[in-house]
């Protein structure tokens, strides 16, 4: 016999009718509450718990993200800084081509791999004077840019391309005008690939890690919290108590 059955039991044999069905009744609605409390308090809970956590890995995919992008604004800069600095070199303005070539070569095996080549280039016709690339030499730059020399202005302006296709492999081009020598421009041609692979991806990484944490991290509802739960422990009383009043009209019949 159940713990119900018997306390319906006390109840008829101890208590008035009326008494007990107004027992029972507060009994029930007693029960009522208390469900509706708990599954209230559960969902107030969850809330704040899942906000929380949303909260902080926001903060930390927002910190990555800022990372990204001065990582990405630091390497720019530095490229830039890089191809001003050759174009400001005595040497680039001398037709001396064996002292080209050694600074040339000498400044690439300095630069991070990324950088995959440097070129000496005449603004007017597109030839290639000086390259670390001895193919290159004496040919024609075949770039969708390179109309875009002719209009730098000054030493001090670095041009940068949109990312093209070079030998097969996207790559970026920072340009500038040698210093006080017409029509003659340094070009730094930059794998775009290496790049993303060497300075973007880590960071990427952390990214769609933090967003991993956020999902792993969300709080699944206390099972007195889910609205299923609740209105089994709404349903449970109301059964309890009907069954307990139906039991003594049944008799009564």
């Amino acid at each position: 016999m159940s713990d119900d059955s018997r306390l319906a039991g006390v109840l008829r044999r101890v208590l008035p009718d009326a008494v007990r069905e107004r027992y029972l009744a507060k009994f029930a609605l007693a029960l009522v509450v208390l469900a509706l409390l708990t599954g209230a308090l559960g969902l107030y809970t969850y809330d704040r718990t899942s906000a929380q956590l949303h909260e902080q890995v926001d903060d930390e995919l927002l910190t990555v993200a800022e990372l990204e992008a001065h990582q990405l604004s630091s390497w720019y800069a530095e490229r830039k800084q890089t191809a001003r600095m050759l174009s400001n070199d005595a040497v680039m303005r001398t037709d001396d081509y064996e002292r080209l070539d050694i600074l040339l070569n000498a400044k690439l095996r300095s630069l991070p791999e990324e950088v995959r080549a440097i070129h000496v280039v005449d603004t007017e016709s597109a030839e290639v004077v000086q390259s670390t690339e001895s193919e290159m030499q004496d040919s024609r730059l075949q770039t969708p840019w390179r109309d875009r020399m002719s209009s730098i202005e000054t030493a001090a302006t670095v041009f940068v391309s949109a990312p093209y296709r070079s030998d097969g492999e996207a790559t970026i081009a920072f340009v500038s005008p040698v210093l006080n020598q017409q029509n003659r421009t340094v070009v730094l041609e930059v794998d775009a690939g290496i790049v993303s692979n060497h300075l973007l991806k880590p960071l990427q990484r952390q990214l769609r890690a933090g967003r991993q944490r956020q999902r792993d991290r969300r709080p699944r509802p206390a099972r007195g919290a889910h609205p299923r739960h609740v209105h089994r422990r709404l349903a449970s009383p109301r059964t309890g108590s009907k069954g307990a009043l139906g039991d003594r009209e049944g008799r009564r019949e």
